[in-house]
């Protein structure tokens, strides 16, 4: 019977231990909405397409992206420019290095 238990008892450490990594890893995506904190009108959107757009002063670029992790490398489809950009993804918030280094962050939409 304590044979029992104790694999009854892994088992369950094992699911819920699969079922918390699964939930963290979804938070860190780069993937969905991000409004700039200081001003709504300025945002991201990636796409699981590796496509997306950032909204600024009433215009919109279209990109694609790929994501490096701590990096993500946006070409811009009209202009074909690429930039990489260092981030990072904390409690819903992404946050950016400028070119200048200073850190511009955004809230998940």
């Amino acid at each position: 019977m304590k044979k029992i238990i104790k694999k009854v008892s892994l088992f369950t450490l094992i699911v819920f231990s699969i079922v918390c990594l699964c939930a963290c890893g979804n938070s860190k995506s780069i993937v969905g909405t991000w409004e700039y904190e200081n001003n709504e009108a300025t945002y991201y959107i990636f796409n699981k397409d590796n496509t997306g757009s950032y909204t600024y002063a009433g215009e919109t670029d279209k990109f694609t992206y790929e994501d490096r992790g701590t990096k993500v490398v946006i070409t811009y489809v009209d202009t074909l420019k690429s930039d990489e950009i260092d981030y990072s993804i904390s409690k819903n918030k992404l946050t950016i290095k400028s070119s200048t280094g200073s850190d511009i962050v955004f809230k998940r939409k």
